[in-house]
C-alpha cells in the first residue's frame, strides 16, 4: 500500500478530473486541507474562473441539480448534471 499526502492544488485537480486511484493507494492530509480547498475555489470564483455551484460540485458533488435549463446548457462541460427526478430516488454508493 502507497500512502501519499497531499497539498491542496492536487486534492483540486483530482476532483476536477473525477480521478480514480488505485484501491491500494491511501491519501494523507492534515485537516486544515478542506479550509485550504475552500479558499482556492473561493479564489477561482473571485476571479471569475469558476461558478460557486461549480466549484462545490468539482470537489464534493457527484452531479448538480438544477432547474434552469440554461444553467444546465452552461455547465454541462464542466460537471455533471442530474435531473430533479434524481433526488427523489434511492441512491447507490459507490
Amino acid at each position: 500500500m502507497a500512502k501519499y499526502v497531499i497539498y491542496p492544488e492536487v486534492a483540486l485537480r483530482l476532483a476536477v478530473e473525477k480521478a480514480v486511484l488505485p484501491a491500494e493507494h491511501r491519501l494523507l492530509a492534515p485537516t486544515l486541507l478542506r479550509s485550504q480547498l475552500l479558499a482556492q475555489l473561493y479564489r477561482s470564483v473571485r476571479e471569475g474562473n469558476m461558478t460557486e455551484y461549480v466549484a462545490l460540485t468539482k470537489l464534493q458533488g457527484d452531479a448538480l441539480v438544477t432547474l434552469n435549463a440554461d444553467i444546465v446548457t452552461a455547465v454541462a462541460n464542466l460537471v455533471s448534471v442530474a435531473p430533479f427526478e434524481a433526488l427523489l430516488r434511492p441512491g447507490t454508493d459507490s
